[in-house]
């Protein structure tokens, strides 16, 4: 047969290279009775910083480079959640990259599965790392618990990643998947490179794709050219940040209509104490009081809006890690106030405050944000806020002309707007 391409391995974690090197050469042997020459690059793994995407992105970017000098044609990245800086990478990558994301979707699609739950880190589970390319696909997300997710991602982070297993652990996972296949999901996604330690075909009651396995069996048939370039594009397009938004918009109008109910005087009474504890600093007291108001109310938009605006400042104020467990739920609350009322101004204005300050790997998107800001503005809401945040977006695209007159609007608004006053000199200075 022809020979290898050679194949240059980015490693993250040790334990997910090292089991995605391990299934390259037994694959191969076992197909073909040799296997790929393979070149492994890895940084220090405590130098990745989960939210420090420019930092992942660099040392990926290093590490593709030392497999290129050390003759590999291609490279892999076997780990999940460092697939959130992907596109980042590829597009000033010197070797031709294969995506285990993609690879997975490609895989469901195969399955001709409806229904399936992904399983790994706490942001992999969380955020759009697979959500958006499911649903771009048609197929629907089963998700854990909060609970669930928190307790996973512990067990990876002080388990797996250094390779010990736990029988108590072991049964642990085994509950997560069987109460997602009570809950309807047909297939299990592994993604994190080190779950099948804990969790296979032959353990769960439904059926795993290892991705770490998938990975190393694309990786040896594209290395034999056996892969099928329909197969490498297949499930790749992007979708822009905020389309879950504009497609619950158009399906879900009807629904949301009638299930819509205005504010009872129990959540204005709420939200009027909630306004109170933020004016005084008290977010996470906040946070608390709206949390149980949403599951008194649970079909009030305001109620939901305002346990997003709680959220958001409490996640101003918290740690990097706290900011990570916090922002998904922001997400969430945002989100059900617009499925219940698409229209509702304030709910407009909290998702473009997310759109405007989620990271865009997370979902963020500044053209999204200003879309939100604008249609709140067309429709009457006017508050020094509401500018201030607009400016803020024309200031992260550059276009200090429009972020001016936002500004000058917030200040006209409110004269003592001290952040807006200092936005405005910076960029009376440029």
């Amino acid at each position: 047969m022809k020979a290898y391409k050679h194949v240059g391995i980015v490693g993250v974690t040790a334990v997910g290279a090292a089991l995605c090197y391990k299934e390259i050469v037994i694959e191969g042997i076992k197909r073909f009775k040799h296997c790929p020459e393979i070149s492994i690059h890895a940084h220090p793994q405590n130098e990745f910083d989960v939210a420090d995407f420019n930092k992942i992105t660099s040392l990926i970017l290093e590490s593709i480079e030392n497999v290129k000098r050390s003759g590999a044609e291609f490279a892999i990245i076997p780990a999940n959640t460092a697939h959130y800086v992907f596109e980042d990478v590829q597009a000033v990558s010197p070797l031709p990259l294969l995506s285990i994301i993609d690879l997975t979707i490609n895989e469901c699609l195969k399955r001709k599965v409806s229904k399936v739950s992904v399983l790994g880190t706490f942001p992999t589970m969380q955020f759009s790392l697979y959500r958006d390319k499911l649903k771009n696909a048609g197929i629907q997300l089963v998700e854990p618990s909060q609970e669930e997710k928190e307790r996973l991602d512990a067990i990876i982070a002080e388990e797996l990643l250094f390779d010990h297993v736990d029988s108590d652990t072991v049964k642990e996972a085994q509950l997560m998947i069987e109460g997602l296949k009570d809950r309807g999901s047909q297939l299990v996604i592994l993604a994190c490179t080190e779950l099948p330690i804990i969790i296979n075909d032959h353990n769960s009651v439904l059926p795993c794709i290892d991705t770490t396995r998938l990975l190393a069996e694309k990786t040896l048939m594209y290395a034999a050219d056996q892969l099928d370039e329909s197969e490498q594009l297949k499930g790749s397009d992007q979708i822009p940040a905020g389309f879950e938004i504009e497609v619950m918009y158009e399906n879900d109008q009807q629904m949301s209509e009638g299930i819509r109910e205005t504010s009872s005087d129990n959540v204005d009474k709420v939200i009027s104490e909630c306004k109170l504890l933020l004016d005084q600093g008290k977010f996470k007291q906040a946070k608390n009081m709206m949390e149980d108001a949403v599951k008194q109310e649970p079909v009030s938009p305001e109620a939901h809006a305002w346990f997003a605006i709680a959220l958001g400042r409490l996640i101003e104020n918290s740690s990097v890690l706290n900011k990570m467990r916090l922002l998904p739920i922001f997400e969430r609350e945002t989100l059900r106030a617009l499925e219940i009322a698409p229209d509702l101004l304030l709910a407009r204005k909290v998702n473009g405050m997310r759109l405007l300050n989620t990271p865009e790997a997370f979902g963020g998107n500044v053209k999204k944000a200003i879309a939100e800001f604008q249609y709140c503005l067309q429709k009457g809401l006017e508050d020094d806020e509401l500018y201030f945040s607009l400016a803020q977006a024309y200031i992260k695209l550059k276009d200090v002309e429009e972020g001016r007159k936002a500004l000058h609007s917030s200040l006209h608004l409110n004269p003592e707007h001290k952040l807006a006053k200092k936005h405005l000199e910076m960029l009376e200075v440029l």
